[in-house]
């Protein structure tokens, strides 16, 4: 990896960005072609999606028998048995569809969007409430209400800037401290496992397997930005 020949850290020409930059240049381009995106397609046509099995069709064509039985004869002990066998197949079609749904959120690439896609498609509409209300006098309103209220407050005799020039700070001072290569160390083995991309297309997993190759890199970009 171009990270070991780190003579881009020393040269004067760039500042502090413009190595960063180089750094991250030659860090994005070594991922890049260590591991090219690929694309691959999955056959799930072999998977059922039909939540209605042979059980159910079974059950379905037991409670017609039974239905027309009843209706045929005047038994109050059959119309039970009729009535409980209903309920029992009502929740058998309730888990087979729990089943279904499960099965295509564990077996989706992005669970999450479908597990959604699920939950909206057995979600009942809401009623929609009619607003008494434009929404553009709405925005209006945030928008003028802050410009009013600020121009009603009087301007001071003096800005903040004038005030900070007035304050004493003789024994006062501010600096950023040099870090070692090993509270960078210690910083990246504090990231928390997340498979959550950063702007620049790394995982915690990904930063953490190179962090020796990062380590000296980062601590020299790190003090020369102090």
């Amino acid at each position: 990896m171009g990270l070991i020949g780190k003579l881009y850290l020393y040269e004067s020409t760039l500042d502090a960005n413009g190595k960063f930059k180089v750094f991250m240049d030659t860090l994005v381009g070594a991922l890049t072609d260590s591991f090219p995106e690929t694309k691959c397609s999955i056959d799930r046509s072999h998977i059922n999606k039909s939540w209605f099995n042979a059980k159910l069709r079974g059950m379905r064509e037991n409670l017609k028998l039974l239905c027309d039985i009843c209706d045929a004869t005047d038994s109050a002990a059959l119309r039970s048995y009729r009535n409980e066998y209903r309920k029992k197949y009502k929740q058998n079609i309730i888990n087979a569809k729990t089943s279904m749904n499960n099965r295509i959120i564990r077996e989706s690439n992005y669970s999450s969007r479908v597990m959604w896609n699920v939950v909206n498609a057995y979600r009942k509409n809401s009623n929609t409430v009619e607003a008494d209300f434009d929404p553009n006098e709405a925005n209006h309103f945030f928008i003028s209400h802050p410009r009013d209220m600020t121009e009603t407050v009087t301007e001071g005799s003096r800005d903040a800037y004038t005030y900070l020039n007035t304050i004493n700070c003789v024994g006062c001072c501010f600096s950023l401290d040099l870090v070692s290569p090993v509270q960078v160390r210690d910083g990246i083995y504090s990231l928390k496992p997340s498979n959550s991309r950063d702007i620049y297309g790394f995982t915690v997993s990904i930063i953490k397997s190179i962090k020796d190759l990062l380590v000296l890199p980062l601590t020299k970009l790190i003090n020369l930005s102090t």
